[in-house]
């Protein structure tokens, strides 16, 4: 990624500075949270190619993160030494396993609402009728 390294510290580089210095100990984290050996570490390492897929001309990283950056962007995530995420996967889970879990409890409980989605879409088209006439909605 192209980035310019000769950017003026401004709001978002000012507000990243102070989550940074006082983050540890908003949360109670143990530490100054610096990255030297033996020290608790929490971090996150962002993927900036991803983050500037585009790559069109040089822009600001932090200025990127601060308009683009979204969990997508998360490479790796650290807390307290142990690595909880890697190449944007969580370790010691198995994701695929626990949303396919989730979804067939769905499937099996969803019957139970067949009554409530009988009812809806005559029930959603008064709501929005009465919402329109009351507040201007529409």
């Amino acid at each position: 990624m192209a980035a310019s390294a000769s950017s003026a510290p401004g709001p978002a580089r000012n507000f990243l500075g102070l989550a940074i210095r006082n983050g540890r100990a908003a949360t109670g984290a143990p530490g100054p949270g610096e990255l030297t050996p033996g020290a608790a570490a929490d971090f996150v390492t962002i993927d900036f190619d991803r983050l500037d897929r585009d790559a069109i001309m040089p822009v600001d990283p932090l200025q990127l993160l601060f308009a683009r950056g979204n969990a997508s962007v998360v490479r790796d995530v650290v807390v307290d030494g142990r690595t909880i995420v890697h190449d944007g996967k969580p370790t010691g889970v198995d994701l695929l396993a626990i949303e396919q879990e989730l979804r067939g409890m769905y499937r099996a409980g969803v019957k139970q609402f067949d009554r409530l989605e009988q009812a809806w879409a005559p029930l959603a088209g008064e709501l929005g009728n009465w919402f329109e006439g009351q507040l201007g909605c529409g």
